[in-house]
């Protein structure tokens, strides 16, 4: 695996204790120079997870522990009041040291395969570790029907199905987490992007991703982007 250096914190609201002002039925995300924080319901709003990511100034080796809410502090300090609130609310908080792995192409082999993480590993900013194992689960299951069970070509079906898009989306988070935690000018026109974007814009930069359907799992052409 390769250690990001990312740390995330997750921890879990009542509603109760969540600031009214921010019960948006929505997922918000507050950015900042190496740091970004996610908030959205669960539940049906009675419950919120608060998610905050940051560097970590010092080296750090996957796997989840129990977290800090003193090291959190230390590393939103600058951040604006109405966002820092919601740092202070957590009594328990998880802590996540975050890994990917660069693609690999080769996930089959003999009459064995890998899916899931085992495959491609990703960090969190594409949300979409779990999506993939379930994406390589139907496909595989699909692969197998089309070639009547005939496990050598339908192992190598689902490979070809499955390496580029779940590729993508390794990369894609990398990406991704730059651009959350962009700092300079960098930080600059990434602002100035995104102000000007329609919410139109935002769905149609994600089409690629959320458009995946069944029937058409085993088109091996990846989406445009």
């Amino acid at each position: 695996p390769r250690v990001t250096g990312h740390v995330v914190y997750r921890a879990v609201v009542e509603k109760a204790d969540f600031p009214e002002d921010l019960r948006w039925n929505a997922a918000s995300l507050w950015a900042g120079p190496k740091c970004h924080l996610v908030h959205y319901p669960l539940r049906g709003g009675e419950q919120y997870n608060v998610v905050v990511t940051f560097h970590s100034r010092q080296p750090e080796q996957w796997g989840v522990t129990d977290g800090s809410k003193e090291e959190v502090e230390s590393y939103f300090q600058g951040i604006c009041p109405r966002a820092r609130q919601l740092i202070e609310l957590p009594k328990t908080w998880k802590r996540w040291a975050t890994a990917d792995r660069e693609p690999i192409d080769t996930w089959v082999f003999g009459r064995a395969t890998l899916l899931g993480d085992a495959a491609h590993p990703t960090t969190q900013y594409m949300a979409q570790g779990a999506c993939m194992a379930m994406e390589d689960a139907v496909t595989l299951g699909e692969a197998l029907r089309v070639c009547d069970k005939d496990w050598d070509a339908a192992l190598q079906l689902y490979q070809q199905s499955r390496v580029t898009r779940t590729a993508r989306i390794v990369l894609s988070g990398r990406e991704m987490g730059r651009l959350y935690h962009a700092v300079g000018v960098e930080r600059l026109v990434r602002n100035s992007l995104w102000k000007g974007r329609s919410q139109e814009r935002f769905y149609d930069a994600m089409e690629w991703l959320y458009s995946w359907r069944v029937e058409n799992c085993l088109d091996s052409t990846p989406a445009p982007a």
